[in-house]
């Protein structure tokens, strides 16, 4: 005769202690890393000034980061030859700041241009930049746009339909 066995016990799912444990470990993890973040990240803020704003509270600026926006002055740009070294001056409403850069300028650098210096500044209140940014001239600087073909044509025959 042929013995007759029980079938294995099929083991349950687990969602007893051991699963909530962990899930409350993880979310602890969590709460704690987006806290770390948003407590610690308040110091990494960078904010910006113009000109005349950053040297109305220029002595509460040494060793912090900031955003410098002005005008580059006319005959201020001084280029040490052989580096990349450059020293400029910042002006905005009659007041000035000299910004000193250690890296290629951008291509539209130029005097009368407006800019955006970030760094930090230094004891001798020279602003020691990390980054340029140089305002793009826009081609419609004079005017807005007509929606006629450059050049004083009336009518788009001029322009060539295929390219060759």
């Amino acid at each position: 005769m042929q013995e007759h066995t029980a079938p294995a016990p099929v083991e349950e799912p687990r969602h007893g202690k051991a699963m909530s444990i962990w899930f409350v470990v993880a979310l602890l993890l969590s709460i704690a890393a987006v806290g770390y973040i948003i407590l610690d990240g308040g110091d990494e803020a960078v904010f910006a000034y113009t000109v005349s704003q950053a040297d109305a509270i220029k002595d509460d600026l040494p060793g912090k980061k900031f955003r410098v926006r002005g005008i580059v002055k006319e005959g201020s740009i001084q280029a040490i030859p052989g580096t990349l070294e450059s020293r400029f001056d910042l002006e905005e409403s009659g007041k000035t700041v000299t910004v000193a850069y250690d890296k290629a300028l951008p291509d539209t650098f130029k005097p009368g241009l407006e800019v955006i210096a970030e760094g930090e500044l230094g004891d001798d209140g020279v602003v020691v930049a990390e980054n340029i940014i140089a305002k793009c001239p826009s081609k419609y600087e004079e005017g807005a746009p007509t929606g006629k073909p450059m050049g004083g044509a009336s009518h788009p025959a001029h322009i060539p339909k295929t390219l060759p």
